[in-house]
């Protein structure tokens, strides 16, 4: 995303510099009311990396340091270099149950929850509480082998989905993941901006 933002304001000193007139489109933010809303096992979009420890800890998650590229502290005090889609920390509750967290500016960006269970009736109730709790998602797919899944997408850079499936002879898998880049796309604008402003000023 760096190297993005450099190349475009080189772009647009060039332009500056050969007097061609200027334009430049922001990719276009939109926010959503119930994306917010979304608790998953206590979870947030735009918790912060201190709140989100704070969950883990009382929750009994633990950090599987094989999979994360940092700790709640790392994010906190703040990362080095972000990639675009942000470092991520990947928890476990015992051996079935696991989150995955992606943070950009220092805030949950995404949530990546996964749960197993021995029968089908309790991830049946899983779902379906959430299905009740956000009536907006919708089935996109459905099988004979009890597969299904549902999703909410009110703009490009937002979502919330959940499925259900077997896996192995006996066991079923609950996912469900909420997504929201607007905040952070929305912080890139106003940098990009500020930058654009600044060679403006200086030509």
């Amino acid at each position: 995303m760096k190297k993005r933002i450099v190349l475009t304001v080189f772009s647009i000193v060039c332009m500056l510099t050969s007097c061609k007139p200027m334009t430049y489109e922001f990719p276009e933010v939109s926010f959503d009311s119930t994306i917010p809303t979304v608790s998953v096992d206590g979870f947030r979009m735009q918790m912060s990396a201190r709140m989100a420890k704070q969950v883990a800890e009382e929750r009994g998650y633990k950090i599987n340091s094989k999979y994360s590229q940092f700790t709640f502290d790392d994010i906190a005090e703040g990362v080095p270099g972000e990639s675009i889609v942000g470092p991520n920390i990947y928890l476990e509750r015992g051996l079935l149950e696991s989150v995955m967290l992606q943070f950009d500016y220092g805030r949950i960006e995404s949530i990546y929850y996964n749960n197993i269970f021995d029968s089908r009736q309790q991830a049946e109730e899983l779902l379906e509480l959430y299905l009740a709790r956000y009536p907006q998602l919708t089935l996109e797919k459905e099988t004979d082998e009890g597969y299904r899944s549902y999703s909410y997408e009110p703009n490009r850079f937002a979502s919330i989905k959940a499925l259900i499936r077997m896996i192995g002879e006996k066991n079923w898998r609950v996912d469900i993941s909420v997504h929201d880049r607007n905040y952070s796309q929305s912080r890139r604008n106003q940098e990009l901006y500020e930058k654009i402003e600044a060679i403006r000023r200086r030509y």
